[in-house]
């Protein structure tokens, strides 16, 4: 590949060292393709798409089929191309936990149509479900006082009472927790315990796209 994009040997000699050394293949160096996990040949392919050095970098779902531990690896290496080498990689997936750890910005497509593009934070405040604050009182009693006070607040989506705690939904909601609790013990109710489930890409990409099966 190297001698394909005519890099002197020499210099392709080094490259071949240093990026096997930071895919984790040096010691498969030696090792046939054919023989090589899924994994390893995945970060193959990225060694040799970097042999000369580009500053644009494209990958189509490059951890597709991979173990945790490769895609980790992948990431982590990906990351500090942009990070610490200031590289720009146009990156396409499904997996939503891939587009948000390694985007500074993700475009949402559908059907060839550009849905939205922001911030993965952005996207996860402002779209979406919702996060999910449930909160646990002292007294169940006071569940359905504390369920109207909170739909009076404003921004709050949704509020229901599962499993004995209040649950409540609203777009950035973290921003709202104070208020929420704040009102809660102006009328005297204790509250026992707080939990959040934030928003997540997933739950953005289902809102824009829907349920149905992509083909």
């Amino acid at each position: 590949m190297g001698d394909m994009y005519e890099v002197p040997r020499k210099i392709s000699k080094e490259r071949v060292k240093k990026l096997l050394g930071n895919l984790k293949l040096f010691d498969k160096a030696k090792t046939l393709t054919s023989h090589l996990s899924g994994g390893m040949k995945h970060r193959l392919n990225l060694a040799m798409a970097l042999i000369h050095d580009p500053e644009i970098l494209v990958l189509d779902e490059p951890s597709a089929g991979m173990d945790p531990q490769s895609r980790l690896v992948l990431w982590d290496y990906v990351q500090s191309l942009s990070k610490k080498k200031g590289k720009t990689i146009i990156l396409t997936t499904h997996l939503m936990e891939e587009a948000d750890r390694l985007s500074d910005r993700i475009a949402i497509i559908d059907h060839g149509k550009l849905l939205l593009l922001d911030t993965p934070e952005n996207l996860k405040k402002k779209i979406g479900r919702g996060d999910i604050v449930e909160i646990q009182l002292s007294d169940t009693r006071m569940n359905k006082e504390v369920m109207n006070l909170m739909k009076s607040i404003k921004g709050i989506e949704e509020v229901n009472e599962v499993k004995g705690k209040v649950s409540i939904k609203a777009l950035d909601a973290v921003s709202k927790l104070p208020k929420m609790i704040d009102s809660i013990e102006k009328i005297g109710v204790n509250i026992l315990n707080t939990s959040i489930r934030r928003n997540t890409l997933e739950d953005v990409f289902i809102y824009l796209t829907g349920r149905g099966l992509r083909e």
